[in-house]
Order: C-alpha cells, then structure tokens, then sequence
C-alpha cells in the first residue's frame, strides 16, 4: 500500500521547464516556451509607401524594409511521456508566422516507441529534412536559418515511421499533405501525399569519439501540387515552397522573388511535380564545429500542350563556429541533430562573473547563396536569363 501510495505521489521540478513526474516516473509532463525578441534595421530602405520602383525591387510591400522591435518567437510547449514507449507534445506559436498575426498551432504529435530502432509518430511535425530545421530554434546557431531551409519543408501534418537502427545510424520516412504548416490538402484533383526521407551517420559516434561529429546525411522528398484552377481560374492556390510563394532576404527582410501563379490549362496535366534532395555534413571537434548544408527544389509540369517546364532552385551554405568559453558540441548532438548547449557555469549576476559565471557564448560565420537563374517562370515560359523553358 505504502508503494502505491509513493508512486501516485506528484512531484514538480525544474529542468529546460515545469517538469510533473509520478513517483516511478512512469508519467512525466513538461510545460515549457520561450521568447525570443529582436530589432531588425535596413540600411537602404524603400520609400514611405508602395511605389511602381518599390514593386520593380521585388517588394510587394514597402514595409518590408521597415526597421522594427519585433516578437520573433513566442511559444507555450507541452509535453510528456508515460510507460516509457508513448510521447506528446503541443506547441502554440503565440506571433503567429510572421510575427504580428495570431495565434497558430506549430506542432502537435503522439510517438510511439515500442523499438527504438521503430517508431512512429502521428500529427503535425517536423517533417524529415534538413539540419537546420531538425534543430530547435532554441539551440540553432544563428538567430536566422538560412536559405536551405526556405527551400526545406516545414511542419507538415501525416505520420512518420523513423528510428535508430544501430550506434550513430538514424532513418525515417514520412507520408504528408506537403502543404506546410497547418495547411490540409484541398483540391481533389491530386490526392498523393508527399513522401520525404532522410537519413545520417555519426562516424564519430560509431567509433566511440564522444569528444567529436564527424555527421553526413542525406534526403529527398516526392509530391504532386495542383495548379492554380482550370484554364479561366487567375486565383493562385499553389503552394510550391512548404505554404508559400515566395523567397525572402534571411533576416526577415524583403520578399524578393515570388514564384509565378501556374494556372490549369484544359488538355495537359493539371499537377506539378516538385522533387526536393538535400545533402548535409558537420565536422565538429570540442569546441569547434564547421557545418555546411545544400539543397534542390525541381519543379515538372506542363504549360501548354506545347510548352512545359523542368526546372530547379538550388540554395547552400557554409558555416564555421567556435564555442568560446569551452562547451563541446558532441555534447549537444543526439539522433541526428543538435540540441542544447550546456554551459559549463550558469549565467549570473554580473557581479559574479569575475568567478566564470556567464554561461555560454558562441562566435560564428556563414557564408550562405540562393540560385534562381535556371528556375523557369512556369506563367511565360521563359527563365530569367531569356531563354525559352524545355
């Protein structure tokens, strides 16, 4: 009696959150968030409104390039684990996508870990694609991803079967609408799903180096989109890059390229095939860490029942970064990804910081670009280097 009475006791705690544990830690629930903030500045901007110059730019809006405070993520989190095999988590994103539209769901996912070697998972979730997003924006490098991951796709919504097969291996495959985040599939024309995969190794960890990553992965991902409408719709429905038309500057800048509207024309196929590969490695040894990433979205389809298109965007990046006050980043690398830096003293009062107490910081470059100059503008045809779309 007294046993059970122990493991039905609630104890909180605290650790990367509120942590609720059972007295067998058989159930544990974890309320957690952040809130990350920043000031954006631009030292060429556009003029105070909309201009016909503004538009040639590529600005669809003038206060694009308005400087600004901004609530760049603000998140409540919650998740949990009982019976060692079955997860959760719920995250609400409280800025919205852009930083000053309500509310949205970010994730919201049950896992199922029977084998660690296969699990499955069920929901709204990251689907299996580059590095930079499988790492939290908590832990990431920069204050911005890069251009690899507007070509990535996003949260999705579907199921994933992934696991760890073996020492330093990790896998996993999933099946989901390919619309984005929160997007459901909506046109009964083209009913697959998109199927994206990917896969690393750590020879670090398969030789026993825990002081080091030496990681290489690689990915891919299939899916057919609708066009637009028939052949008399001007409305754009198409979502080609993870919800979105458009590519914009990496610190949340101006949107300067918008991918056109591609509208259903009678007598050819009224889809778009999109393939997106994606390569990634790290090499990092204590404190020092190189990372580089690259990535191809390749768009198929028909324009007329002449004229179609094969065509591609590709984007890549290098990075180099040293953790100055001595953290090592193996310790922060776990199933294929990078988590949380653990400082080795906590941050304090500046008064204490004369004893080492100013947690961790980091220094880093990256060097980053986004190729376009092949990518067909599937409304006219042609490329943006004049050529005529094969």
């Amino acid at each position: 009696v007294e046993t059970q009475k122990k493991n039905s006791e609630i104890t909180a705690s605290f650790k990367d959150g509120i942590v609720f544990q059972n007295g067998d830690k058989s159930a544990i629930l974890q309320v957690g968030g952040r809130v990350q903030t920043d000031y954006r500045a631009f030292s060429n901007g556009a003029s105070n409104k909309t201009t016909n110059a503004d538009l040639a730019k590529g600005n669809s809006s003038a206060n694009q390039e308005a400087d600004t405070f901004d609530i760049r993520r603000a998140r409540i989190e919650i998740s949990g684990q009982f019976y060692d095999a079955y997860s959760f988590l719920v995250s609400e994103n409280l800025t919205g996508s852009n930083g000053n539209a309500s509310a949205s769901l970010d994730q919201a996912y049950f896992n199922i870990a029977w084998w660690k070697e296969a699990q499955f998972r069920f929901g709204q979730f990251k689907a299996p694609m580059n590095l930079e997003k499988m790492t939290s924006s908590n832990f990431m490098d920069f204050q911005e991803r890069s251009f690899v991951n507007q070509l990535a796709p996003n949260e999705e919504r579907g199921a994933m079967f992934w696991g760890l097969p073996t020492t330093g291996v990790t896998y996993a495959l999933s099946a989901t609408t390919g619309n984005g985040q929160n997007n459901n599939n909506k046109d009964p024309r083209v009913d697959g799903l998109e199927w994206t995969g990917r896969g690393t190794v750590n020879f670090a960890e398969i030789m026993g180096n825990k002081d080091a990553v030496y990681h290489i992965g690689a990915a891919g991902s299939y899916v057919q989109l609708p066009k637009s409408g028939n052949s008399t719709s001007t409305t754009n429905t198409t979502q080609l890059l993870s919800g979105t038309n458009t590519l914009r500057t990496e610190p949340r800048g101006i949107n300067f390229l918008a991918l056109p509207v591609i509208n259903g024309v009678t007598g050819v196929d009224n889809n778009i095939k999109r393939e997106r590969y994606g390569l990634e490695g790290v090499v990092a040894q204590g404190p020092f860490k190189f990372q580089a990433e690259w990535l191809r979205n390749k768009f198929q389809g028909d324009i007329t029942t002449t004229k179609n298109f094969n065509d591609h965007i590709d984007a890549w990046y290098v990075e180099a970064l040293w953790l100055i006050t001595g953290e090592h980043y193996a310790d922060a690398y776990k199933d294929g990804a990078f988590g949380n830096i653990r400082p080795k003293n906590d941050f304090a009062h500046p008064a204490a910081w004369s004893s080492g107490a100013y947690g961790a910081w980091e220094v880093g470059v990256r060097y980053s670009k986004l190729d376009a100059k092949d990518f067909c503008n599937m409304a006219t045809g042609t490329k943006a280097t004049g050529t005529t779309c094969k």
